[in-house]
């Protein structure tokens, strides 16, 4: 079912998302599954049908907070934002694979395994 687009004369008041601050409204007990956000002074609770849907709106919330503010007032994201590199693991050949040492077998340029005899 759509969102029907609000008339502007309904309208009563505009916020900034810029400052805001979200999260479970633990302490609040009427009822599950409620958001408290913050913002310009003012406090909302929202309420959402289950868990999932209270840790998608509070994401939505602190990411569309998070961009609300200008690059200058943004804060630097902790942790690493990439993941970091592991080593590769060097493989044995064949022949150390088989229980071979690889001092009695010699690799040629073509990759094939030849015995010294």
């Amino acid at each position: 079912m759509p969102i029907p687009e609000p008339d502007p004369k309904d309208l009563i008041r505009k916020y900034s998302l810029q400052s805001a601050e979200s999260g479970l409204a633990s302490d609040y007990i009427k009822r599950k599954n409620v958001i408290r956000v913050r913002m310009e002074g003012e406090q909302f609770l929202l309420q959402a049908r289950d868990v999932p849907a209270v840790i998608e709106w509070i994401e939505g919330i602190q990411a569309a907070t998070n961009i609300a503010l200008d690059l200058d007032e943004r804060p630097m994201p902790k942790g690493p934002m990439f993941p970091r590199r592991r080593r590769r693991r060097v493989r044995r050949t064949e022949a150390t694979a088989n229980g071979q040492s690889s001092s009695n077998a010699t690799n040629d340029a073509s990759g094939s395994t030849a015995r010294p005899s």
